[in-house]
């Protein structure tokens, strides 16, 4: 016999830019690889990237 199972979805705890604000949301990786969602940026990159 065979047990059936379960698929579980990938989740992933992801800094994201929801409404212009930084959040911490749990999203599938299909959709971080597809771009559906703006991963957010740290204080320190964004500082890096405004003064490059």
């Amino acid at each position: 016999n065979v047990t059936k199972r379960r698929w579980e979805v990938n989740l992933q705890t992801v800094r994201a830019v929801i409404e212009g604000k930084p959040r911490k949301l749990r999203v599938c990786t299909r959709c971080i690889r597809s771009g559906a969602v703006q991963k957010g940026m740290r204080a320190k990159e964004a500082q890096r990237v405004r003064t490059a």
